[in-house]
């Protein structure tokens, strides 16, 4: 991949979330219910600044996120950012050249200047604050009852998330918000057995037979255990706390944060080409509006960052379809479902 972006937008002192440093984790459309969570938050909050924990932060593009999303707010309020900035995926485990990327991104701090060069660009160091270390060692050092949004997107190792959930649970004020990334499949829409080996397996992501897209087995097992079932939408998931438990809370996705927009357009290579838009989602695919054609992603592919990968170019059957009419493709969807799952 090139790193010329990326150095351009350090020397222009321009926010950067593009493949270099894989520094935009998971489909940006997740971005989209940030700022709504904050509102809600701040429904809640009666008039005070609005505190967020964001657990595991990368290269500052969610950390971004919530910190426009409170300045908005007439009360305002900060960010809290806790993150290791340090290799932790096992590569013998999780061969896929994502992971490595990513543990070379962190090797010699390379992401976490990142992370604090994109919060200067983006006018927003004011507001967060960071400690780095791991989460297990950081979380009990905060106060109880201390925030208002709890975001969970660390280590996704079931006993790691687990541990993240038991202190939001601590650290959440009644009435706020956990939220968190990465909630493919609730865990009762998956073959308990077939479920379970994919938890003991310890990989980070995986596809089992009986749901047919892959998805984060520990997150699932952790979220289900801990909370329960949740709202979900394209893998963001919240819930409220109450004071005897949690409920649901249904969320309505807002348009894209700004900076996130501008990542998307950035990397698409034809610039004629709007930003990637979801429009819609099937038991198998997502749904996805590209300038004037529409483009049908398979969810086998993994958890695709619509503004990296160069979809739409040209048709994969079954994994990427095209076409200009969004009826005529949504029938297409239909009849490949209808055929059973995609090849790996």
């Amino acid at each position: 991949m090139s790193f010329e972006r990326l150095a351009i937008a350090l020397l222009r002192g321009h926010q950067y979330y593009g493949p270099a440093l894989r520094s935009l984790q998971g489909p940006p459309e997740r971005h989209r219910c940030m700022q709504p969570v904050v509102a809600a938050a701040a429904a809640n909050a009666g008039g005070r600044p609005v505190h967020v924990l964001e657990i595991g932060s990368w290269a500052g593009a969610s950390a971004v996120s919530w910190a426009t999303a409170v300045t908005a707010l007439a009360s305002g309020g900060r960010v809290l950012c806790v993150d290791r900035w340090l290799p932790y995926f096992d590569t013998e485990i999780e061969q896929e050249s994502h992971y490595a990327d990513m543990n070379a991104a962190a090797e010699h701090g390379d992401v976490f200047r990142l992370f604090l060069h994109n919060l200067g660009a983006a006018g927003v160091a004011n507001v967060v604050e960071y400690k780095v270390g791991t989460s297990r060692d950081l979380l009990p050092q905060l106060e109880a009852r201390s925030f208002d949004v709890i975001y969970v997107d660390g280590s996704h190792a079931v006993d790691d998330v687990l541990a993240d959930l038991s202190q939001a649970n601590r650290l959440i004020r009644e009435g706020g918000i956990l939220c968190g990334d990465d909630l493919e499949l609730q865990r009762d829409v998956l073959v308990p057995q077939e479920h379970a080996a994919a938890v003991a397996s310890g990989r980070d992501f995986v596809t089992i037979p009986s749901a047919g897209v892959p998805y984060h087995p520990g997150v699932s097992e952790a979220v289900a255990r801990l909370v329960g079932a949740v709202f979900s939408w394209n893998g963001f998931w919240c819930s409220r706390r109450t004071s005897v438990g949690w409920e649901w809370l249904d969320l309505q996705p807002a348009p894209l944060p700004a900076h996130i927009d501008q990542a998307c357009r950035d990397s698409v290579d034809d610039h004629s080409h709007a930003a990637p838009e979801l429009i819609e989602q099937t038991a198998l695919y997502n749904l996805v509006r590209l300038g004037s054609r529409y483009v049908a992603v398979h969810k086998a592919l993994g958890p695709v960052s619509l503004g990296h990968e160069r979809i739409g170019d040209r048709e994969l059957p079954p994994h990427i379809l095209t076409s200009s009419n969004l009826s005529e493709l949504r029938t297409r969807v239909l009849g490949y479902e209808q055929r059973g799952p995609a090849a790996d």
